[in-house]
């Protein structure tokens, strides 16, 4: 990982939690005007975790709908919340 505040190169604490997969990037200090570039660089392999993320996005993806009791065959949208 490199970064540059204005231009200038800066080097910041970066620590990775492989268990939440969250890269933190602390000890910078910018005011209302600065310019923030940070690139990030992977091995061989890439940035990208290899992990297989179907089951969480089939379960954010269904979390949107509603099936009919068993033994009904409707399936019908979300209600908004004020009952429209």
């Amino acid at each position: 990982m490199t970064g540059q505040i204005d231009g200038k190169g800066i080097v910041p604490e970066v620590t990775y939690d492989a268990v939440s997969e969250t890269l933190l990037i602390t000890g910078i200090v910018l005011t209302p005007t600065d310019r923030l570039v940070v690139r990030l660089y992977g091995d061989e392999d890439g940035l990208l975790s290899r992990r297989d993320r179907k089951r969480e996005t089939v379960l954010k993806n269904a979390a949107g709908v509603r099936f009919a009791p068993p033994g009904c065959a409707t399936v019908w949208p979300n209600r908004r919340r004020d009952g429209r």
